[in-house]
């Protein structure tokens, strides 16, 4: 195996569920913004392949939700990524980066506070249990 592809296995196999989030997050906005510019350099097709993985990582990031800790919380991130989701697909097919640029606004706060959220479980400012609940 590539020392860069056992350096993910790593990464990812040591990783706590806040990590993994934020892993998934940088995944989803990277394909976002590059298939932007894919779509600006007039290469549609490979803005739709980058899309394929990034609806992926949605379908993903919604699996994650507990719907027994917080429903409403739950059902407003559903609507979210459903939403997003939805915007790339109408961007795409409009070719209109505008749509990948709104989804990529929506997205960062998120992915930013939970980076923001395990920096502070690792500086022992929030307990664990408090991120788990």
């Amino acid at each position: 195996m590539k020392p860069l592809n056992e350096y993910r296995k790593t990464r990812i196999l040591t990783a706590t569920p806040g990590e993994l989030i934020v892993m998934l997050y940088d995944g989803l906005l990277g394909r976002v913004e590059t298939a932007r510019k894919h779509l600006v350099n007039n290469n549609p097709a490979e803005a739709g392949v980058l899309l394929n993985r990034a609806h992926e990582i949605l379908h993903e990031l919604i699996g994650c939700l507990d719907h027994q800790r917080s429903p409403e919380l739950v059902d407003s991130l559903t609507a979210l990524y459903s939403y997003c989701a939805n915007l790339l697909v109408e961007g795409l097919g409009k070719l209109d980066p505008t749509k990948f640029e709104e989804v990529y606004g929506l997205l960062k706060p998120l992915r930013d506070a939970w980076e923001d959220a395990e920096r502070q479980v690792k500086s022992g400012a929030i307990d664990q249990k408090v991120v788990n609940e």
